[in-house]
C-alpha cells in the first residue's frame, strides 16, 4: 500500500501530469525491494541554483538530486514554466509518461541511495569519482540508470496489458 498518497497527488499537481496510479505503487514496490523503504518521500523543484545551472557543464543533467530534493533543469525542457515546457516536450500519453516516470525513478533511486549510504559520504564519494567518469558510466549512476530502465519497462509492460489504458480512457 502506498504510504504517502497525499505527497504523490502534490507531485502530480506540481508536474502537471496524471500518472496511472498503479505506476506509483509499482515504483514504491520496486524501491522497497532494493532499499527496504517504499515511501516516495522526495520533492520536485524547478527553482533554485541547481535548476538554473544543472544543464551546463560539469553537470549537463536533466535533473540533480540533493538529499530528498530533485531539481529539474533546463535540459529537461524547463525554461520559465516547468509545467508548460514539459507539456511541449512530452505529450500526455502513456508512453511519454513512462519516460517521465523513468527519469523520476532514476532520481528517486539517488534519494534512497543517499539516505542508505549517508548524504555527506555519498556526495564525497560521488564528487571524488566524477572526474574519471561520464554521467552514465559513473559507478553511482549506473544502478540508477538500470533502475530507471527497469521501471520504464515495467510501466510499458503494464501498458501492453491494456488494463491501464482501458481504465484511463475518457
Amino acid at each position: 500500500m502506498l504510504k504517502n498518497t497525499k505527497h504523490v497527488k502534490k507531485l502530480q499537481k506540481d508536474l502537471n501530469f496524471k500518472f496511472p496510479e498503479e505506476w506509483w505503487f509499482l515504483l514504491a514496490e520496486e524501491l522497497g525491494k532494493i532499499f527496504g523503504d517504499d515511501t516516495l518521500d522526495f520533492k520536485i523543484s524547478d527553482s533554485g541554483i541547481l535548476s538554473k545551472i544543472g544543464h551546463k557543464a560539469p553537470f549537463k543533467a536533466w535533473a540533480i538530486t540533493i538529499g530528498n530534493s530533485v531539481y529539474i533543469t533546463k535540459a529537461f525542457a524547463w525554461e520559465n514554466d516547468l509545467k508548460v515546457n514539459w507539456r511541449l516536450r512530452f505529450k500526455d500519453d502513456f508512453a511519454n509518461l513512462a519516460i517521465i516516470l523513468s527519469v523520476l525513478a532514476h532520481e528517486i533511486y539517488h534519494v534512497k541511495d543517499q539516505k542508505r549510504v549517508g548524504f555527506w559520504k555519498w556526495m564525497l564519494k560521488y564528487i571524488i569519482q566524477r572526474p574519471f567518469y561520464t554521467a552514465k558510466t559513473h559507478p553511482m549512476e549506473k544502478p540508477a540508470y538500470e533502475f530507471a530502465k527497469h521501471m520504464k519497462q515495467i510501466c510499458l509492460d503494464d501498458l501492453r496489458s491494456s488494463e491501464i489504458v482501458k481504465r484511463h480512457e475518457v
